[in-house]
């Protein structure tokens, strides 16, 4: 949601309600130099824990404002910013918080908080009057699917948030780290046919190309390939007999 030059700082134009209010607890921390090993531990001496990478050559990291001043002060650090709300709505809900609109009537919502926030985080989503209907792991942490109420009221508890500011409120909080529209999941395999051109659309079962697939030759370099699969039976040759086992099953899907 941001390109910042740290080289040459500029003021955002943010709107007040979508900065952090007080300690956000999660900053973005760039490196002078190339990321490595002693920069990584510099945070860590520091008593910041990484949470992801962010271009170029920073890190998301959630760290107190002890150590924030101790990172600003170190000769190795270009900049030291928070990680403010506005950053952490993605594009289509961005638009409505920007405008202070609400939320579609029973939007669902994929939350994703930090590792360490996600009991504080269940209360927190309960006061802004959200349902929380399911959770599910991410190398990132924790990312709970909640729905909102048009009428700020869950279980009998009413919410002390306007529904206008839901959205500003939910990405103010040092719990969250991102909020995305949940959308139900579904095959997609009949786009790719029409996005890489081999069909003129996605629902043409033949090719436009007249392509077989026949006499070509395709190298895959993965997990492996199930030879025995019988998709494959009879189509693979494998340069080490071990590269006709799959264990994964990547690979598999890959040479389908």
């Amino acid at each position: 949601n941001a390109l910042l030059d740290t080289a040459q700082p500029i003021a955002l134009s943010i709107p007040d309600h979508l900065r952090a209010q007080g300690d956000p607890g999660a900053y973005v921390v760039q490196s002078r130099a190339l990321l490595d090993d002693a920069f990584r531990a510099c945070l860590r001496a520091a008593g910041a824990s990484i949470v992801a990478y962010i271009p170029n050559q920073a890190y998301l990291v959630r760290a107190s404002q002890t150590a924030v001043q101790q990172l600003r002060a170190d000769s190795r650090t270009q900049a030291v910013l928070p990680y403010e709300p506005y950053f952490k709505l993605k594009p289509p809900l961005l638009v409505l918080a920007v405008e202070q609109r609400p939320l579609p009537d029973n939007a669902t919502l994929n939350v994703l908080l930090f590792p360490d926030t996600r009991a504080a985080a269940i209360e927190e989503l309960n006061q802004l009057g959200l349902q929380v209907l399911g959770e599910e792991r991410s190398p990132f942490g924790p990312v709970l699917k909640v729905r909102s109420r048009s009428a700020g009221i869950l279980a009998g508890t009413a919410s002390s948030v306007s529904p206008l500011d839901v959205l500003s409120a939910l990405a103010r909080l040092p719990s969250v780290q991102g909020v995305e529209l949940s959308r139900a999941r579904v095959f997609a395999n009949d786009l790719s046919r029409a996005r890489i051109a081999v069909a003129a659309d996605t629902v043409t079962p033949d090719n436009y190309l007249g392509l077989t697939g026949s006499n070509v030759l395709v190298n895959v370099n993965d997990s492996g390939v199930d030879t025995n699969h019988p998709d494959l039976q009879g189509r693979v040759l494998c340069d080490l007999a071990i590269s006709g086992v799959d264990t994964n099953g990547h690979g598999t899907h890959v040479a389908g």
